[in-house]
């Protein structure tokens, strides 16, 4: 690791390759995070003492077709009249804290999750095409900047 300051690969072939260690990397840089389903980042942030992610909301959600997400850990709901008879307060609070926080099943992206904890900043120019007239499309149609 020493020799190569820099790697550059996909979350998936991080898992593959790498050690499970964590505070490995200095900083894990994920591009393009809104088509990064978040499960498959976990271990790639877990190797980092920091991380940068980079995406744009605007951008379509990662593809689903043979993907399969997390599912819903709690055994059971309870319709709100019934859980007064059922279910002791603790219960009761630990099931309201359940619904409130915002948790990793529920986040569509990367992105999405990293928007709700980490500071945000936008680009000032796009550097992807020498096309500006391309650009100045985007830019009207797409993000209100004329």
């Amino acid at each position: 690791m020493n020799l190569r300051p820099v790697w550059l690969m996909n979350p998936e072939t991080a898992s593959r390759l790498l050690p499970l260690t964590p505070g490995l990397f200095d900083a894990v840089i994920f591009d393009e995070a809104s088509q990064l389903l978040v499960e498959y980042a976990l271990p790639t942030l877990f190797r980092a003492k920091r991380a940068i992610v980079s995406g744009d909301e605007k951008q379509m959600p990662p593809p689903n077709f043979f993907a399969s997400r997390l599912q819903n850990d709690e055994a059971f709901d309870l319709d709100d009249d019934d859980v007064d008879d059922l279910v002791p307060q603790a219960e009761r609070d630990r099931q309201e804290e359940a619904w409130n926080r915002r948790e990793i099943k529920d986040c569509p992206d990367m992105l999405n999750l990293a928007s709700a904890v980490l500071p945000s900043r936008s680009l000032q120019i796009h550097y992807r095409s020498e096309f500006r007239e391309l650009i100045a499309f985007s830019n009207a149609a797409f993000y209100s900047v004329p």
